[in-house]
């Protein structure tokens, strides 16, 4: 349950990110990998299971866990869960959107079309940077910036 598991989940699975928690401020760290290390957990838990329910209650598992420590109650132990909470208390419950927007990849499901791609990326991708430059300390005025960008880098990577 600690920050180290959540920065070697990184190391391995999302390399990208843990660079960018390399150069960030350290006292921005924390914050980051344990951010990121849910994101990695959210993104994967759809897929853990080939039955569209059993991941379905994956999903809806750590949305509850979110909504919960949102509501100030601590998170059981967990690799992840723990170190969240000590980075980000009561504020890990806005994060709960970040996972709600993995819903549709437990229904695996073709998009619509472009536009429903984009929606996809913009509340996956650009939710996950925008909650990271926030807590960086961007300026409200910086969200278009931000928002191209983590479009951009979302739309990348949904391509890979």
């Amino acid at each position: 349950m600690t920050l180290e598991a959540c920065t070697e989940a990184l190391r391995q699975h999302d390399p990208d990110r843990f660079g960018a928690v390399l150069v960030a401020e350290a006292a921005d760290r924390p914050a980051l990998v344990t951010l990121y290390a849910l994101n990695l957990e959210i993104a994967r838990a759809p897929f853990q299971s080939a039955e569209p329910m059993l991941a379905e209650m994956r999903l809806q598992w750590w949305i509850d866990r979110l909504d919960e420590m949102g509501q100030g109650t601590a998170p059981p132990l967990h690799d992840v869960l723990t170190p969240l909470w000590e980075a980000w208390g009561t504020d890990a419950g806005a994060l709960s959107p970040m996972a709600e927007a993995r819903r549709r990849d437990c229904e695996r499901q073709p998009f619509d079309g472009p536009q429903a791609v984009l929606a996809y990326v913009d509340a996956t991708a650009g939710a996950l940077m925008w909650t990271a430059a926030r807590r960086c300390g961007a300026p409200e005025g910086t969200r278009e910036i931000v928002a191209h960008q983590a479009r951009g880098a979302g739309l990348a990577a949904w391509l890979r």
